[in-house]
């Protein structure tokens, strides 16, 4: 028999066209506010910022789920799991959000073997 893997516990699996429930939790969380925002500025133009707000919201969300999933899983066709988080945390980081998890030298690596006093 077969012991239990658990190569699997750290994968998230696909729950709606190919994308997780955590990258269709921050396409929601991203999306509806910058949504209602825009419709709140072009609520300032007409003098109804609160109104197109709420309508925003309402828009916002319904974009969040529907067009932007879709989009986000075409860019996501092909490629290896995780990609979008990396291309998500190297956003961050170009931007200045997040300091970036990957090596990023330039110039010449130390590749000697001796590791601190001679003694060690």
């Amino acid at each position: 028999m077969s012991s239990p893997s658990s190569r699997h516990l750290s994968h998230d699996y696909e729950a709606y066209k190919g994308l997780s429930l955590r990258e269709l939790f921050w396409i929601a969380i991203i999306a509806t506010p910058v949504t209602s925002f825009v419709f709140v500025m072009v609520g300032l133009l007409i003098n109804f910022p609160l109104a197109a707000g709420c309508v925003g919201l309402i828009v916002g969300f319904v974009l969040s789920i529907t067009v932007c999933p879709k989009r986000f899983s075409q860019i996501k066709t092909g490629k290896p799991h995780g990609y979008l988080m990396k291309q998500a945390i190297l956003f961050c980081a170009r931007i200045g959000l997040k300091k970036s998890p990957y090596i990023k030298h330039s110039g010449q690596w130390q590749k000697s073997k001796i590791v601190g006093e001679a003694h060690v």
